[in-house]
């Protein structure tokens, strides 16, 4: 499965059988390989006493509840949940948009005294990125192979 940003679904239960997970009422799943699924609600509603808000064009999620503080928040969620978070947010269109993957930031978490994560990646799996590396080697290599040719002759 391949998702993307954009992506949309109606219902958690979709995504839950996309990864094999079985559906319970509740907005997070922990895919026990590192992963956890996350369904923040990002519209205009609050959810019990949790209010989350997706800003810096959809790179951060800024996560609220009025029962802990986010001192507390970030200790739980580093003592007992996946690290990463495969993100679906249900917007003001009644629709869970995939946002992308987020992992806790830590220092704004504590300076802003706010739960605070950004996206590591806009896809799922995620794109680890190293493309260009692997071309910078090969074109290195070539340069090497040239020299070493001219050298020789």
């Amino acid at each position: 499965m391949d998702l993307k940003l954009g992506y949309k679904v109606q219902y958690v239960e979709e995504v839950c059988k996309m990864f094999g997970v079985a559906y319970r009422q509740r907005g997070w799943f922990d895919l026990k390989n590192g992963y956890a699924l996350w369904f923040p609600h990002c519209d205009d509603e609050s959810k019990n006493d949790w209010k989350n808000k997706i800003s810096d064009g959809g790179r951060t999620i800024i996560e609220k509840n009025a029962g802990k503080s986010a001192l507390e928040l970030l200790e739980t969620n580093k003592r007992d949940y996946s690290e990463k978070r495969i993100t679906f947010a249900k917007k003001n269109d009644g629709m869970y948009h995939f946002v992308g993957i987020f992992e806790i930031n830590e220092s704004a978490t504590k300076s802003k005294d706010q739960m605070t994560y950004r996206r590591i990646s806009s896809e799922y799996p995620e794109s680890k990125g190293g493309n260009w590396l692997w071309l910078v080697i090969a074109l290195v290599l070539v340069a090497v192979a040239g020299a070493a040719a001219y050298f020789l002759m």
